[in-house]
C-alpha cells in the first residue's frame, strides 16, 4: 500500500516560494554630470531616484524583470528618448533614462 505523506502548509509553501526566487543583478550607471561614472545596485524591490517637486521616478522590480514609473515631478522623465506616462514601463538591459537633464544607463547581468 502506498504511504501517504500530509500535504504542504501554506507556510512550507511560503517558504519554498520565497527561497527560491532570484533577481538577476541590475544596476544604474550615472552617464553625465558630477557623478559621472557612479554605479548603484538596485537592492531593494523598489528604488527611488529624483528630486521631489522636480521629478522623482521609481525603478520596481517585479518577479525577474525592473519597471519604471514615473511617480512626481513637472518633466516628464524619458526612456531611450520616449517620455514616460503614469504607467510603468518595462526596462531592458541599457536603456538610456533621462531624470531632469541628467543621462543614467540601466544595466542587467
Amino acid at each position: 500500500m502506498p504511504r501517504l505523506t500530509p500535504a504542504a502548509t501554506d507556510a512550507d509553501v511560503a517558504t519554498a516560494t520565497t527561497e527560491s526566487i532570484t533577481y538577476p543583478p541590475a544596476r544604474i550607471r550615472v552617464l553625465d554630470g558630477p557623478a559621472t561614472g557612479h554605479e548603484a545596485e538596485l537592492v531593494k524591490a523598489v528604488t527611488t531616484l529624483g528630486k521631489p517637486g522636480i521629478t522623482v521616478v521609481a525603478i520596481l522590480r517585479r518577479d525577474s524583470s525592473y519597471q519604471l514609473q514615473w511617480l512626481e515631478g513637472r518633466s516628464a522623465p524619458q526612456v531611450n528618448c520616449q517620455p514616460l506616462e503614469q504607467d510603468p514601463v518595462p526596462l531592458e538591459h541599457e536603456d538610456l533614462i533621462e531624470l531632469a537633464g541628467t543621462r543614467l544607463q540601466f544595466l542587467q547581468a
